[in-house]
């Protein structure tokens, strides 16, 4: 579990394609040994250089570096799969067309089923995440009974994702980073108070606001960004550097339905003073959260070199 998580955290942080490719071959050939290894245990002949090559080559060709990359980033499953539909008719030429069929799917399904790891919640905590969904705000929580069954549902959902986030353990934080990634999202995605630009400024003044006031202070700041800001506060680096993981994941998905947000909008609709240039607001605006939360990290004076690297990832 550690070579995938240290995988994940590579694939993360790498900066050109040339690294994401080397990074994808590594884990190409990780699945092929899991492949032949299962070969071998059932008395079934392994792949050969001669079979395995075809495939290796339709899939760099089809830039499966680059998708698994943009997995990675929005959360997005199924990559692994339609990049098999896109070539299996590429392969009906071949003579070995229905070995190499079995391969390919083979392969893009484990790799989906890594990438997926890394990216989305295991079923055991998903009703738990929309317990924290329902119940978002402090008052939620703490200003109810404690014989309210809903509250103490929703208080004790809300301690296993902060006890997860602040685990030693990988697994669990990883599944805490996801949890609490996808509650931020909510904020801008599933708001009906305004349209996704006002809600991701909106989550980017409360994002500041809590990076300077205490968790105790009554407001409407939702309980996840208090816990976004906490992780900052933690004297654990790797705990510390969840808050950058989270932060990262959320500066796409914002990017990503900001874009959708745009496409979605009427092409003949007259252009108004404060819809010109969308393609500088959208930058303008993911930048803002970037600075409100990468100037939480400046106030800790961050030492560990890996965080001290992912900030400067972020900004490049």
């Amino acid at each position: 579990m550690f070579f995938l998580f240290n995988y994940q955290v590579q694939y993360s942080l790498s900066t050109s394609r040339d690294e994401r490719k080397h990074l994808y071959l590594v884990l190409f050939d990780y699945v092929l040994h899991q492949i032949n290894e299962t070969c071998i245990s059932t008395g079934a002949s392994e792949y050969s250089d001669d079979e395995i090559q075809p495939i290796a080559a339709l899939l760099t060709l089809a830039d499966a570096p680059e998708a698994f990359y943009i997995s990675v980033k929005l959360g997005v499953e199924g990559i692994g799969e339609l990049l098999r539909r896109s070539l299996s008719t590429t392969l009906d030429r071949y003579p070995n067309s229905v070995r190499l069929h079995t391969l390919l799917e083979n392969i893009t399904e484990k790799l989906d089923r890594i990438i997926s790891s890394f990216t989305h919640l295991d079923t055991e905590f998903f009703q738990l995440k929309q317990i924290t969904k329902s119940n978002k705000l402090k008052g939620n929580v703490e200003g109810s009974s404690t014989r309210n069954s809903v509250a103490m549902k929703a208080k004790l959902a809300w301690s296993i994702l902060h006890s997860l986030l602040h685990s030693d353990r990988i697994l669990y934080r990883q599944n805490g980073f996801i949890w609490l990634g996808d509650l931020l999202i909510a904020e801008i995605s599933d708001s009906r108070n305004g349209s996704i630009w006002s809600n991701v400024r909106s989550l980017q003044n409360k994002i500041a606001y809590a990076g300077v006031h205490d968790s105790s202070d009554p407001s409407d700041i939702p309980l996840s960004i208090w816990l976004m800001c906490g992780l900052l506060k933690s004297k654990n680096n790797s705990i510390r550097w969840g808050f950058l993981v989270v932060l990262e994941r959320l500066l796409m998905r914002c990017k990503f339905l900001l874009d959708e947000s745009e496409m979605q909008q009427p092409s003949n609709s007259d252009v108004s003073p404060d819809n010109r240039d969308t393609r500088l607001e959208k930058a303008i605006t993911v930048i803002d959260i970037m600075s409100s939360a990468l100037s939480l990290v400046a106030q800790i004076n961050e030492t560990d070199r890996i965080n001290i690297l992912k900030v400067f990832c972020l900004e490049s």
